[in-house]
């Protein structure tokens, strides 16, 4: 604390790369000292890749494996919807060790323990069967890969306390839908996304995109027009602002 007002008592700006942590550093600080300046810049020569591939893939970011019971829930809601739309695959996105995790995981589920009665075990077989090849992990263990495993994706799904700033920029930069458990700089609810925080409303957001082509289209018109906010070359000017501010002290 003592440190941020001596900052702001030379006149130094504060740079914070989300809307959250300008939010909590305000309280401390005077408005025109904190910055926010976004840490990625949107790629717009990566834009529409997802509509290169027939399927329609739901990336599901998830860099480690905490909260295992209301990640066990999303799962099996987005089986159900695998089954409901043949053309849906589920890509589960993530580092070594939480990709181990969700190997075993995966498989307890898809096996016996599968969310179809007992009566209907011959139906669930066949499910699982059409279900198990349209579920892949992808090991991200860092930018580069993580930014690698996202490309394809239809729609994007990072549902952790906090969202992923890079995974917001990268959903930006695909101009598909980003989900997300708490507000993103990087998603404007109803717009280019949905805030998730019940399985009913993961159903709600993703039947939307996967069903209505169109609701898919107008999110990736919203999303073009939007990334460019956090493009290089406003990335850069904000740098500049903050530099000549400094330099004029």
């Amino acid at each position: 604390m003592d440190q941020l007002q001596a900052l702001q008592t030379r006149g130094s700006q504060v740079v914070t790369t989300t809307t959250h942590q300008k939010a909590q550093l305000t309280k401390q600080l005077s408005a025109e000292t904190v910055q926010q300046i976004a840490a990625w810049p949107t790629q717009p020569d990566s834009f529409g890749t997802s509509s290169q591939y027939r399927e329609e893939i739901v990336a599901w970011y998830v860099p480690n494996f905490e909260g295992s019971y209301e990640r066990q829930v999303t799962f099996e809601k987005l089986m159900q919807l695998m089954v409901a739309y043949p053309m849906m695959a589920v890509w589960i996105v993530g580092d070594g060790p939480a990709m181990d995790f969700y190997l075993q995981w995966a498989q307890e589920t898809l096996g016996d323990e599968f969310y179809f009665p007992k009566e209907y075990s011959t139906y669930k077989q066949q499910k699982n069967d059409e279900v198990k090849p349209r579920v892949a992990l992808k090991v991200a263990t860092d930018a580069q890969t993580t930014y690698r495993a996202l490309l394809p994706a239809r729609m994007i799904l990072d549902l952790g306390d906090q969202p992923d700033d890079f995974v917001g920029s990268t959903a930006l930069t695909l101009g598909v839908p980003y989900f997300t458990k708490t507000p993103s700089d990087f998603m404007v609810v109803g717009d280019n996304g949905a805030l998730v925080t019940t399985v009913e409303e993961l159903d709600t957001g993703l039947s939307r995109y996967l069903y209505r082509l169109n609701e898919w289209t107008q999110a990736r018109t919203f999303a073009e027009s939007f990334a460019k906010r956090f493009d290089n070359a406003h990335l850069v000017s904000a740098w500049q602002q903050v530099l000549s501010a400094q330099g004029g002290q």
